[in-house]
């Protein structure tokens, strides 16, 4: 079954025994992220999604993430929990603000209410 938790008070050294590959851009955008949430399904890791607050009083933030090679062995259930993500997310921000590099990816973040700002920039807005 697939399940997306959000993970509390879990240390940079729990998430990098979750995803030993992760980079040194991910570490980073774990340590200045807010709230983190994990797709998996049962104990297999799917994605990381972070949220990082433009500021401590801001009703806005920073999209980022990470997909395991598991994402893409189960992209309707990532697909389906994206929708999920993006709803609890805006129960705490009003404002989603993240890059997108690819156009496929831009297609998809577009079904779940991206506006494009410029080429790369997008924002989700609380309806």
């Amino acid at each position: 079954m697939a399940t997306i938790g959000e993970i509390h008070q879990v240390t940079i050294a729990q998430l990098q025994f979750m995803i030993p590959d992760m980079d040194q851009n991910m570490l980073e955008a774990v340590k200045l992220s807010r709230h983190l949430l994990v797709g998996r399904i049962e104990d297999e890791i799917l994605c990381v999604v972070g949220f990082i607050p433009r500021s401590l009083v801001s009703g806005e933030a920073y999209i980022w993430l990470h997909t395991t090679p598991a994402a893409d062995q189960h992209k309707l259930i990532f697909a389906r929990h994206a929708k999920a993500v993006v709803a609890r997310s805006m129960e705490i921000y009003e404002k989603l603000i993240g890059h997108c590099l690819s156009g496929k990816s831009r297609r998809w973040l577009e079904t779940l209410g991206a506006e494009f700002i410029t080429d790369d920039v997008f924002e989700i807005r609380r309806a």
